[in-house]
């Protein structure tokens, strides 16, 4: 039910969660996200975030430079409720 996108969010992640061992997530906590098979669910390094692309930056020809947007709480701050959703809008693009 988890991969049901029609269910609200919290039925689904109430369901992700239910299906969990206490083994997994605890090796889920980690930024080096375990592959769990029975789930279908690959392993996933958590350690790039939106705010400042890719890190550390891998520049190729390819991709020469990474996007780089002020953290969160700076953002924030300018009380710029556009500015918050242009930058959104960019990460998830």
């Amino acid at each position: 039910a988890f991969c049901n996108a029609s269910l609200p969010i919290e039925a689904r992640v109430a369901d992700l969660i239910s299906r969990l061992s206490l083994d997994d997530k605890i090796k889920l906590m980690d930024r080096n996200g375990v592959a769990l098979p029975k789930l279908g669910l690959n392993a996933y390094n958590w350690w790039e975030e939106s705010t400042h692309g890719i890190s550390p930056p891998r520049n190729t020809e390819k991709t020469p430079w990474e996007t780089n947007f002020a953290f969160p709480i700076t953002t924030s701050m300018s009380f710029n409720r556009s500015l918050w959703k242009a930058t959104a809008q960019q990460i998830g693009r």
